[in-house]
């Protein structure tokens, strides 16, 4: 069904860790580089894969040491104004891994943090959730029986908060979405989509107004909207090319959404952006990096209509893999060269988010070849601010 977070994982767990930055952990600029800053990440780490602030000097990302194995336990960064470093969250029990996809915040002490336990080898796994308020983070229960995962979380309002995954065996996985009110995590109905479909990314416009995306069947996108009482699916449109699935959605007003992913056919794949403003979802050109044979987009976050950013990775023919940026100036979309610290650096990036008009987090995973190394971290964290490099 394309690039889910499943396959995010294998993707991220090929890449070994080099040399990011400093080992103080502060920002490295090359002579030449765009306006694009590498961090080091804290140690120890791990792929990074949801991002998100609840202010300019209030920001949290999440991962897994070694997501995809039972040795991984959920991995919680914060910066706090000065720098990125480990957050106090709560550890999986021994020969149960744990990792988190996705973390949302509706205030500076209130945030929510999605993702999975592993039970055992070839066993089932369960959401995990994580809550952040007073006392820090801590295990919140759930009641969701069966093998399921959650993949995004988003939070409009104190006491309303969605989380989207999927449940259900691999070969015939439904869409799953959960709902906070204040009162504790719940399952949510949802509609049924033909065949395997699974829900990786959620966010909302307002209460009222919020969206789904992920894959359904074997080549379709799928996406659902929620109008202030239930979910519903919405048509959205495929390339027709290969097996298209939707990774991150985001929206600066209730007619104005966006949403990526990437569209695979054989050995190729290729970027893949709509665009909602009201009246459906389309397609929009998406750029490719050049000497690009794969890219896909996994992540998008938006400071105004015509300010937007979108994360994933490109492949080279050599197997190299280069974090991918794309930026929206109001017309089209356009690569924009990032940060590189390394001659063989490889990289992906799993999340964006901007917390002002003036920078934006992305943060991935980060090697060089099969050294280990990045401060001592696989995590990549990297700072853009919002100027075009000269030449796009």
């Amino acid at each position: 069904m394309g690039s889910s977070p499943a396959v995010i994982l294998a993707a991220l767990l090929a890449l070994a860790c080099g040399a990011c930055a400093d080992a103080t952990g502060a920002p490295v600029k090359g002579r030449g580089q765009p306006p694009a800053s590498l961090l080091a990440g804290p140690a120890p780490g791990g792929p990074l894969l949801g991002v998100t602030c609840a202010g300019d000097a209030e920001c949290w990302a999440v991962g897994g040491s070694a997501p995809g194995t039972l040795h991984s336990h959920a991995l919680v960064e914060r910066y706090s104004g000065t720098g990125w470093a480990l957050g106090s969250g709560p550890v999986a029990a021994a020969g149960r891994g744990s990792v988190l996809f996705g973390v949302s915040c509706a205030g500076v002490s209130e945030c929510w943090a999605v993702g999975a336990n592993r039970d055992g080898p070839g066993g089932s796994q369960q959401p995990l959730i994580e809550g952040y308020g007073a006392s820090g983070w801590s295990v919140v229960t759930n009641r969701v029986p069966g093998n399921a995962a959650l993949y995004g979380v988003a939070c409009p309002a104190h006491d309303d908060c969605w989380a989207v995954g999927a449940t259900g065996l691999s070969s015939a996985q439904t869409g799953l979405v959960l709902h906070d009110d204040g009162t504790g995590w719940s399952t949510a109905a949802s509609p049924a989509s033909p065949g395997p479909s699974s829900l990786d990314a959620v966010a909302c416009a307002a209460v009222d107004n919020c969206w789904a995306v992920g894959s359904a069947g074997a080549q379709h996108t799928l996406v659902e909207r929620f109008d202030g009482t239930s979910w519903s699916v919405v048509t959205s449109p495929d390339t027709g090319a290969g097996a298209a699935t939707l990774s991150g959605v985001t929206c600066t007003a209730a007619s104005d959404c966006w949403a990526v992913g990437g569209d695979t056919a054989g050995a190729t794949s290729a970027p893949l952006i709509e665009h909602d403003t009201g009246s459906g979802w389309t397609i929009v050109h998406s750029a490719v990096p050049l000497f690009s044979t794969g890219s896909s987009l996994q992540a998008v976050a938006c400071i105004s209509e015509s300010n937007c950013w979108a994360v994933g990775v490109s492949r080279s023919a050599g197997g190299g893999a280069q974090g991918l940026s794309e930026q929206f100036t109001g017309t089209a979309w356009a690569v924009i060269r990032g940060p590189t610290a390394a001659r063989n650096h490889v990289a992906s990036f799993s999340g964006v988010t901007c917390p002002d008009s003036d920078d934006c987090w992305v943060v991935g995973s980060c090697g060089t070849g099969g050294s280990f190394g990045c401060g001592g971290s696989a995590s990549l964290i990297a700072l853009y601010d919002m100027v075009l490099p000269d030449g796009h």
